[in-house]
């Protein structure tokens, strides 16, 4: 595992990023981990609320969580993840940078309450789950009947989300959001994209 030295810079790329994370997940970042890009944009978007809590739904190793908590200190960043080696990682960054607004928990994605949050991230936590080619590992492969099963239920969770909810969305196309969502923004050619409960 490379040594760590946390990034406080505002501006730095993925590659001095996820040269962070153990030889596994650098190989895997590109593909499961947001673009520091569309973190800061859908963070700047979901920080712009009063008393801001957020959930990454799916938060692998952290990315999102702890790139929004250092740039967004006033507001709260939770994660919630599956795979307990994950968690470890984001915590072991979390620790690193001295992030007292962000933490990152072990969960089933699905079944976390969105109780008190004022917005969520979601980058189709599911979607490797349909193909073990796509699987970071073997933890969530089940075939598209358990993708299916998954986004069902994350669906059904989000419907219950409080007026005024914010969701940002990258590369989901349907299954996992409810319809009673009302698309206000765009961007990265539409897939990154902006919701509000009405």
């Amino acid at each position: 595992m490379p040594s760590f030295q946390p990034l406080t810079q505002r501006d730095i790329d993925d590659q001095s990023w996820d040269t962070r994370y153990p030889s596994d997940l650098q190989q895997a970042a590109e593909f499961h981990f947001a673009p520091l890009s569309i973190v800061e944009h859908a963070a700047a978007w979901l920080a712009d609320t009063e008393a801001a809590s957020i959930l990454d739904i799916g938060a692998g190793a952290g990315k999102f969580c702890v790139r929004a908590a250092e740039l967004h200190p006033h507001a709260q960043w939770v994660g919630v993840e599956l795979r307990a080696r994950l968690v470890r990682e984001a915590q072991r960054w979390i620790d690193a940078m001295g992030l007292d607004n962000c933490q990152v928990y072990q969960g089933e994605a699905t079944e976390s309450s969105l109780a008190g949050f004022t917005g969520a991230f979601i980058y189709n936590p599911f979607y490797e789950a349909t193909d073990p080619k796509l699987a970071l590992d073997a933890e969530l492969v089940g075939g598209h009947d358990s993708y299916a099963e998954r986004c069902a239920a994350l669906r059904q969770n989000l419907s219950h989300v409080p007026r005024g909810f914010r969701l940002v969305s990258y590369f989901c196309y349907g299954p996992e959001l409810p319809d009673t969502l009302q698309r206000v923004w765009e961007a990265a050619d539409g897939k990154l994209i902006g919701w509000v409960m009405p």
